[in-house]
């Protein structure tokens, strides 16, 4: 009896350990191969296949104490309906995962890389688009042919599809490009820009990037001005600090020991006025 309920509970543990977000995300082992018609790329580069007015990266492969900062809005990310209906292989595991939601238009982008492993979306219905095989349920559909995996809605997994083609262009990797290395960033666009930007300043780019360089943890911000002679200038609340900037878009690279205080510093901002004499 004693062997037996204790059996039952290592069986309900193992249930808890597989609902957990994190277990989802790494899960490793041997998994089939899927056919691959087009390598989107890797890394922040990723985003140009996005048109949210909120973009989320992850990037697993460090597996770095910066996934405390990813983990709740990973909770959040894996609440979404279309999940209901995508599962991953036996042993896949996801490396780096792009999340976009655009509030203007109600739709959302997900892609996720697991390599060429498996993974499954029910669906009631499939179509040629450019010569990809979609999966279709209601609105959400799923694209198994490329790497990253294309999932969302219907009309924000062909408009990835379009970017791919040359068919369609996104603005954001001249500046998410300028950032570089990421385990974790937040893009913000549009009226979700102006909601979390107080103050008077003319913005239509924001983004805030977490790594790791050597022991230092490492916190990027980057602005593009939409108005004259406003910039970056360094500043001391962390280890170090370097700034760059260039045709309105400002780069703050922050540097400390401590996560708790580099989180908490932001970029210190200039704003020259010139005035003609009359």
């Amino acid at each position: 009896m004693q062997n037996k309920s204790a059996r039952l509970l290592a069986f309900l543990l193992a249930l808890i350990m597989l609902g957990s977000v994190l277990a989802y995300a790494f899960r490793g082992g041997t998994s089939p191969g899927r056919e691959i018609k087009a390598e989107l790329g890797d890394g922040t580069e990723l985003l140009k296949y996005t048109g949210g007015d909120e973009i989320i990266y992850f990037n697993f492969t460090p597996n770095s104490s910066l996934m405390i900062l990813a983990n709740a809005y990973l909770k959040n990310v894996f609440k979404d309906q279309v999940f209901r209906h995508f599962t991953l292989s036996s042993g896949a595991s996801i490396r780096e995962m792009v999340v976009s939601y655009n509030y203007t238009d109600g739709n959302t982008l997900y892609m996720i890389d697991i390599g060429r492993k498996k993974a499954y979306f029910t669906y009631t219905d499939k179509e040629n688009y450019n010569g990809f095989e979609v999966r279709v349920n209601g609105p959400y559909a799923a694209v198994f042919q490329t790497s990253p995996i294309l999932l969302g809605t219907y009309p924000a997994v062909l408009d990835a599809i379009d970017v791919y083609e040359g068919k369609k262009t996104n603005d954001i990797i001249n500046y998410t490009s300028q950032i570089g290395y990421a385990e974790f960033m937040l893009v913000f666009k549009g009226d979700v820009l102006k909601n979390i930007l107080s103050g008077n300043v003319s913005v239509d780019f924001y983004a805030v990037a977490y790594r790791m360089n050597g022991s230092y943890y490492e916190k990027v911000v980057a602005m593009h001005f939409t108005e004259p002679n406003v910039f970056f200038i360094r500043g001391n609340q962390t280890a170090y600090n370097y700034v760059k900037n260039m045709d309105g878009l400002s780069i703050s690279i922050m540097g400390d020991y401590n996560l708790t205080k580099l989180m908490d510093a932001q970029p210190e901002l200039r704003r020259v006025m010139i005035q003609m004499e009359q």
